[in-house]
């Protein structure tokens, strides 16, 4: 496999001031994810650890069989003062960037595109991503073993 790296982030200006959620995961297995909130005034959540190269090519795999890489984002919505969400992906040498406001729903984002499907495709990889980041996060910092 190539180089593979990607970034998220979906954020928002509010009420708390700038609230976002990004997560990346570099090309030597890096992953560093920040949840930042001030919120009843807490201090943001940083988490930084190595994922082995199975992980990375897990990613990668995910990654393509979505098949977000022949997408194009220019029908998507774009940001508003409801935030936006950004994937950014390095793979072989090429990069791919996704910019759209923030989706809640899968209807939201039947709704409010031109291009429904490479959105839900877009939609689906988020979540999937962010599930297995946060699973992964769950595991390296388990502090009582199962």
């Amino acid at each position: 496999m190539g180089g593979f790296s990607l970034r998220y982030y979906s954020g928002q200006d509010g009420r708390f001031g700038h609230e976002y959620v990004e997560f990346e995961i570099s090309t030597n297995g890096r992953l560093r994810y920040v949840n930042s909130t001030n919120y009843k005034g807490e201090r943001d959540i940083r988490k930084e650890f190595c994922v082995t190269t199975q992980v990375l090519q897990e990613m990668e795999r995910i990654v393509r069989d979505s098949q977000i890489l022949r997408e194009e984002d220019k029908d998507w919505p774009q940001p508003n003062r409801d935030g936006k969400q950004n994937l950014e992906i390095h793979v072989e040498g090429k990069r791919y960037c996704y910019v759209t406001c923030k989706l809640g729903t899968l209807s939201e984002v039947e709704k409010c595109s031109k291009d429904p499907e490479a959105l839900k495709a877009f939609y689906y990889l988020v979540q999937d991503l962010k599930s297995m980041v946060l699973s992964l996060i769950n595991v390296h910092f388990k502090v009582k073993p199962i």
